[in-house]
């Protein structure tokens, strides 16, 4: 989908959409070690992952980038330890390969999870805007917050990444927040026969 988007609409499609089961190779720092050069890595969809909160950032090939630069994957590192005291897992996804992935994210010391999705399998699932980089359909930035298991947020189009990953912040902590009242309330009214 390389037009246009109405963020509107992009977003009232995919707003309590379940995550596809489409199964990408997954690498973090940890296995880099067990897997060989040729990108034999495990394998896992963003429905397996969704059994957590996630925010799942998408962004063009950086190459090995800067760490300095204003890009979604650095805005994503700056604020991992804020998404790690909510308990939500932050994964990134690009078509890169997932040794480039590896490269980018150990040049840039990013969030170690990582999806490759070099065919732009979610793009064609969920109906995702991409663009022409370099000859190339590539992702665009953009971020999906998954709360109990559905899309409950799209950030679309991200302008400074670095300045807006802190209302992502905030909105994914006020989110948690009135999910769990929600929780609790319902667990309370179930104990008490309400």
């Amino acid at each position: 989908m390389t037009a246009e988007v109405d963020p509107d609409l992009l977003s009232r499609r995919l707003i309590g959409q379940a995550p596809p089961d489409i199964k990408l190779p997954w690498i973090t720092y940890e296995d880099a070690d067990k897997h060989d050069m040729l990108g034999d890595y495990a394998r896992v969809s963003l429905a397996a992952l969704a059994v957590r909160h996630l925010v799942v950032y998408f962004y063009p090939n950086e190459g090995l980038g800067d760490p300095a630069a204003d890009t979604l994957p650095n805005a994503f590192r700056d604020h991992d330890g804020a998404f790690s005291r909510l308990g939500v897992l932050s994964v990134g996804i690009s078509t890169q390969t997932s040794l480039e992935q590896l490269e980018m994210a150990e040049a840039n010391l990013l969030p170690p999870y990582q999806l490759s999705d070099r065919t732009l399998l979610l793009a064609d699932d969920l109906e995702l805007p991409t663009r022409e980089i370099d000859g190339r359909d590539q992702y665009v930035s953009l971020v999906l917050t998954i709360i109990n298991g559905r899309i409950a947020r799209v950030f679309f189009p991200i302008g400074s990444p670095k300045g807006e990953l802190g209302s992502i912040v905030d909105w994914v902590s006020q989110k948690l927040t009135s999910w769990h009242l929600t929780e609790q309330g319902a667990e309370h009214e179930a104990t008490n026969g309400k």
